[in-house]
């Protein structure tokens, strides 16, 4: 009886500093803190400048827990998909009733592969009450 008392405090302690921490990348974007694409932009627009590697900013954003994949690249499409940019995109619940899927996109030159801008918004913004 006594063993099992002396294990439960440090396996009580164990659990509670693991999940209480915080996520420990300083680059972690908290989705539920933006109200608007706009913000998003700006805080990945500071992150990701103009002449990022296409390669590192697809990396920074699966590590914040986007899925990302590449659009526009392949030449013999049958129909022109625009310019080829890095679409990634995420959802979060604001609360029980507010779902958002975020959508970020990264327009980049295929020859050097560095990005040129970053676009982001979520799915009915336009059409959000104000």
């Amino acid at each position: 009886m006594a063993s099992i008392r002396s294990l439960m405090l440090p396996t009580f302690v164990a659990l509670s500093v693991a999940c209480g921490r915080k996520n420990p990348d300083p680059a972690y974007l908290d989705l539920g803190a933006f109200d608007s694409g706009k913000q998003l932009r700006d805080t990945l627009a500071q992150r990701f400048p103009p002449g990022s590697r296409v390669s590192g900013v697809w990396e920074a954003m699966q590590r914040n827990g986007f899925y990302c994949g590449e659009r526009g690249v392949d030449k013999p499409a049958l129909i022109p998909e625009g310019r080829p940019n890095l679409e990634c995109w995420n959802s979060n619940r604001r609360s029980f009733s507010d779902h958002r899927v975020w959508l970020v996109w990264f327009p980049f030159d295929t020859t050097t592969r560095v990005t040129s801008g970053v676009f982001a918004g979520y799915l009915g913004e336009e059409n959000r009450r104000r």
